[in-house]
């Protein structure tokens, strides 16, 4: 059983770190996978490959959109 099983964020926690990362990624200029995935692992205790996994499904729709 993985740690996220266990103890699953708060959508409303998730939806504030998404856009947390987004107005950041932004205002930088970078890729927003950058932000999203320290952000996922630090402020809501995600381990760092579910933190990564979560960032590639959440653009995967984009690209394929995209191409």
């Amino acid at each position: 059983m993985t740690s996220l099983a266990r103890r699953r964020p708060h959508p409303a926690a998730l939806i504030g770190v998404g856009i947390a990362a987004g107005i950041l990624s932004g205002l930088f200029g970078i890729g927003g996978g950058t932000i999203i995935v320290p952000a996922l692992a630090l402020w809501l205790g995600m381990n760092q490959k579910l933190a990564a996994g979560t960032s590639v499904a959440a653009i995967l729709p984009t690209a394929v959109v995209g191409v």
